[in-house]
């Protein structure tokens, strides 16, 4: 997508007033899926993301979101895949660089277990140029505290686990 829009995706990714349906749609032309569910539609087994308290952080604790308000699609492998949209200037905070246009989670195995933060969900930022950085990345926000979104449940047992997208994905 970056290269057939000049590395620039700023202005590119939603209308102008953005949604996590327009952000979802930019990416639909180059993804296999099965099902779409849009912002506000239910989770669970027929809403295409798991139903609040039924994914899991790390270090085991329920999540509370349901990312409701996210855009989803699953993929014709099953993975699951929210996109949250930030920003049609694509200046969000989320990385270093303040060039966030949106992000993406993915449950890589969709419904099957374990369905936990670092071992099958991992989330990824969009950023202007068209990068994808794993959350994680040096520098996001999820790289500058450790103690919240570690990968290293031994040192932070109560860990979100988010800098695992970093650590498994760059693998």
């Amino acid at each position: 997508m970056a290269v057939e829009r000049g590395s620039n995706l700023s202005g590119e990714l939603g209308t102008s007033t953005g949604t996590e349906h327009d952000f979802r749609d930019a990416f639909l032309k180059y993804m296999s899926y099965v099902k779409l569910c849009a912002e506000d539609t239910a989770t669970g087994p027929n809403g295409c993301w798991h139903a609040a308290n039924t994914f899991y952080y790390l270090s085991g604790a329920a999540y509370a979101s349901d990312y409701s308000s996210y855009s989803r699609v699953i993929l014709n492998n099953g993975s699951l895949v929210a996109f949250n949209f930030n920003s049609t200037t694509c200046t969000h905070t989320y990385t270093a660089n303040n060039d966030s246009c949106g992000n993406v989670l993915i449950d890589i195995n969709g419904f099957k277990g374990p369905n936990k933060v670092g071992k099958d969900i991992y989330g990824l930022n969009v950023t202007r140029n068209g990068t994808v950085l794993p959350y994680g990345s040096q520098g996001d926000v999820f790289y500058v505290s450790p103690s919240t979104y570690s990968c290293d449940i031994d040192t932070y047992p109560s860990t979100r686990g988010w800098s695992c997208s970093a650590t498994h994905l760059y693998q």
